[in-house]
């Protein structure tokens, strides 16, 4: 039992779980010791017990068990179960198992909500955290700026009450020169009297007191006003200097963002044309014939949608939405398959991709997965006869003696089949 695999449930079963008169998983209905849950799970696998077949008319592809017996198999086979010979009373162990079920569900959801929020809360901070940058910035830019206004208006000023100051100082002193050269001319004489004649010694003493008068008024020269005014100019520079390459660095950015744009641009279209093409190629392999590609609902913007065009051999040119589950199977394995045209894999797993395809259109898939198979590994989960016989290698598993055993087969031996 160790080498058993224990298969997933599929999502069929997953969505049948949700239908009404639909009970659960056998595997969790029934009980067993723990040494042998690998092999009751690799048996039961995603089996769906429900209260009668008629709760599971419309279900397809899901292996289904009822309270009487009946056994419905993945491909529409029904086995019938017990005789019915009177009617059972309210199922109450079955109404608890879809409950306990049903509670489980609601506490996954729950915690996956608050795992969103939390993410969300998280995004919210972040954005909070850049916005809050970006105002920061905005606002250092315009304090910068709104104190290099006004280092320009106290430059100007000092400037110009220094120009005052120089020329008060330069026609006092020349006033002063000449009266002290005139007094020394004529020496020391005492206040002119009253009614004195103007040029006299007395009226030339008396203007020289008032103007040593006037200069006392005018109080001490300041004879740093040239160093503060250097340093007022040279701080200007610097600020005008750190503007200067803010708005280098600016420009810097602008058109590194606008060569990141058109490169995105460019290579987003070349991507879509060469998907659009191989798209359209494998669709005429699928569908022989028609046409099929991508385009964007608003032409140029690629930041709007992207949709998926399809005419079928003869039918009007349709969205995806309006064509029929098969038609929709066989433009997702195109649309999948041209997407590995820009980037091939090494390998492509398939899971019963051809589940909704008749006979015809299992045969093309087939051969064009073929085709792939020259490239690439192509594995494929199918119960699909006719896909399966385009197989080189083929492996199954059955049961023999009560036990499961995987069987092997090549197709394809010394290049015959």
């Amino acid at each position: 039992m160790d080498r058993l695999s224990v298969p997933r449930i599929s999502p069929k079963a997953r969505d049948a779980l949700r239908l009404p008169g639909v009970i659960g998983l056998a595997v969790e209905l029934v009980e067993f010791p723990p040494e042998i849950e690998p092999a009751v799970r690799y048996v039961l696998s995603d089996t769906v017990v429900a209260e009668s077949l008629e709760a599971v008319r419309d279900l397809s592809g899901v292996r289904v068990v009822t309270l009487d017996g009946d056994l419905l198999e993945r491909g529409g086979a029904i086995v019938g179960g017990a005789p019915r010979t009177r009617r059972r009373g309210p199922d109450v162990a079955g109404k608890r198992a879809q409950l306990e079920r049903l509670q489980k569900e609601l506490a996954r959801t729950r915690e996956e909500m608050e795992q969103l929020s939390g993410e969300l809360a998280r995004a919210e901070g972040a954005l909070h955290e850049h916005s809050r940058k970006v105002a920061q910035a905005k606002a250092a830019r315009s304090s910068a700026e709104s104190k290099l206004g006004e280092l320009r208006e106290r430059r100007k000023k000092a400037y110009l009450a220094l120009e005052r100051k120089r020329a008060s100082l330069s026609r006092y002193e020349r006033e002063a020169a000449e009266l002290r050269g005139e007094l020394s001319a004529l020496g020391e004489v005492a206040e002119p009297p009253e009614g004195a004649m103007p040029g006299t010694p007395d009226v030339i003493q008396a203007r020289l007191r008032q103007a040593e008068r006037r200069l006392a008024e005018l109080g001490p020269v300041n004879l740093k006003a040239i160093e503060e005014y250097d340093a007022f100019l040279a701080e200007f520079q610097a600020f005008k200097e750190r503007v200067r390459t803010l708005e280098r660095e600016k420009e810097e950015i602008e058109r590194f963002i606008g060569e990141l744009e058109q490169k995105k641009r460019e290579k987003f279209f070349s991507t879509l044309e060469t998907v659009s093409a191989e798209l359209n190629r494998l669709f005429q392999r699928l569908f022989g014939g028609g046409e099929a590609g991508l385009k964007l609902s608003e032409e140029g913007n690629i930041d709007s949608g992207l949709l998926v065009y399809a005419r079928p051999p003869g039918k009007e040119p349709r969205l995806l939405d309006a064509l029929s589950g098969g038609e929709k199977t066989l433009v997702a394995i195109a649309f999948v398959l041209a997407l590995a045209a820009g980037r091939p894999a090494p390998f492509y797993l398939l899971d019963e991709v051809d589940a909704a395809l008749d006979r015809a259109n299992s045969e093309r898939l087939a051969r064009l997965l073929k085709e792939f198979a020259r490239e690439a590994q192509v594995i494929v989960i199918s119960h699909n006869e006719e896909l399966v016989r385009h197989a080189d290698r083929v492996y199954g598993v059955t049961m023999r003696d009560g036990a499961s055993e995987v069987v092997a087969m090549e197709l394809v031996a010394d290049g015959k089949r």
